[in-house]
């Protein structure tokens, strides 16, 4: 029971790389003389900074537009929506529709945001294929004598574009999959209330009744279980996501087995509905897995993809994921499930395409593994949800674009985590406790 979310298997020259990044995160020569409560109190005073500047941002908009607006024109500036994030407001289509009306069109930055003359509208679009623009007016910090806002404009997906729709019913479809691996310690913990009794059936009545029909389905993939408890419920879970249903989805491989750190959670699934070997992989649930997450270092890919087929000379990729993808292929290849599923002359599924995906650190670990095998299938497709920051060298990440989509849920914490965004906001509540002139319970209030 003590090991139910791992540690088993963290050995200590596991924890050598993750006191390094924290040693180094706090390492002040000995000079820092702070407790719990005042980073606490620190990171109340800035989420009320962030506050303020968000309905600064937004007044120094509404001026911008005022400036901007035509002479007997009517606006009504306080009626847009924004969704705001710490340094940045963004005003979706919303903004891109009345400035159109009211300015006819054609606006530039310097309208805007005075300075500079890039265009941020385009001069017509006729909605059919094109999704509408994200204007994003963000803290200048390039003059620091200087307080202003600089626009970046992002595309938004259309409902009218067929690639747009296309991902977003991609994305919604296999995200299941990244949900199922997580077994049945998250399938409990989805809902207390009822999930039990719902896994309890699943495993005494849906699994076997499962099993049953896939032994007399003549000629389907061979199954293989690693790593399953005494109980079952590994199995149990993932099927009861992805439903019991042979005909839809079947399950050719699962490794459960979370108790060595460079060892990933995953399974192989076939996909009838999209046509799909979907290999899904884990993402952080067990100590092992935090391990992983805090092996920060980058390491080189030269040898990696002169290994798999890919120049990775002078790219770099975060050292903990890499290294549970490099034990992940060489699973599938001493297994050999994949070359039984997709080999262009002999494979059943030969005709479908693989999907890696992964969820958080699944993802983290999908994005490598899409990159060593993607020469061996060259149809691959990466899904990464909510993948974490820091992943792969700028270069690289722009090299993967063509068959690696990243999903983000709006402000999602994690794909903006990096060594360079921790240690800035260790500046900044460091800064803060300095700053702070009031008691702390004075904040509290």
């Amino acid at each position: 029971c003590c090991f139910s979310f791992g540690g088993r298997g963290i050995q200590h020259e596991d924890f050598h790389s993750m006191s390094n990044t924290l040693a180094h995160l706090f390492d002040d020569d000995g000079n820092l003389d702070v407790v719990a409560s005042d980073i606490i109190a620190a990171l109340m005073a800035i989420s009320m900074e962030q506050e303020e500047k968000k309905g600064e941002y937004v007044e120094q908009l509404k001026k911008h537009l005022e400036k901007s607006r035509s002479s007997g024109s009517s606006l009504d500036i306080d009626k847009l929506k924004q969704a705001t994030t710490s340094r940045a407001v963004i005003i979706t289509e919303q903004l891109n529709a009345i400035l159109k009306v009211v300015l006819g069109g054609d606006i530039e930055a310097a309208d805007l945001c005075g300075g500079g003359s890039t265009p941020v509208l385009p001069t017509s679009n006729d909605g059919n294929s094109e999704g509408g623009n994200a204007f994003i007016f963000k803290e200048d910090k390039s003059d620091p004598d200087e307080k202003g806002m600089h626009v970046v404009v992002r595309k938004l997906l259309s409902a009218n574009n067929d690639t747009d729709r296309y991902l977003v019913a991609e994305g919604t479809w296999f995200l299941r999959y990244s949900i199922a691996i997580n077994t049945w310690k998250n399938y409990i913990f989805m809902n207390l209330t009822t999930n039990c009794c719902k896994l309890t059936y699943a495993r005494c009545y849906e699994l076997p009744k499962y099993r049953k029909q896939g032994e007399l389905d003549d000629g389907g993939p061979a199954k293989a279980v690693i790593g399953e408890n005494a109980f079952g419920l590994h199995e149990a879970a993932l099927m009861k996501v992805v439903g019991f249903d042979g005909s839809k989805v079947q399950l050719c491989y699962a490794h459960f087995d979370e108790n060595v750190v460079n060892q990933a959670v995953y399974c192989i699934m076939i996909d009838h509905a999209w046509k799909s070997v979907v290999l899904a992989i884990r993402g952080s649930l067990s100590l092992e897995d935090y391990v992983v997450n805090l092996d920060v270092e980058p390491e080189e890919l030269g040898a990696v993809g002169a290994e798999y087929g890919f120049d990775g000379s002078g790219e770099f990729c975060h050292t903990g994921y890499l290294a549970r993808a490099k034990w992940l292929c060489n699973d599938l290849n001493q297994h050999g499930i994949l070359d039984e599923l997709l080999d262009r002359d002999s494979g059943r599924y030969r005709d479908y395409t693989l999907r890696v995906q992964g969820h958080s650190l699944g993802a983290g670990t999908a994005a490598p593994v899409a990159l060593m095998l993607r020469n061996k299938y060259p149809d691959l497709r990466c899904l990464c949800f909510a993948p974490p920051g820091g992943l792969f060298s700028k270069d690289l990440a722009a090299r993967c674009e063509d068959f690696v989509t990243t999903y983000v849920v709006n402000t999602d914490l994690v794909p903006r985590i990096s060594t360079r965004t921790v240690e800035q906001l260790r500046d900044e509540v460091l800064t803060m406790i300095a700053r702070i002139k009031v008691p702390k319970r004075q904040l509290a209030q």
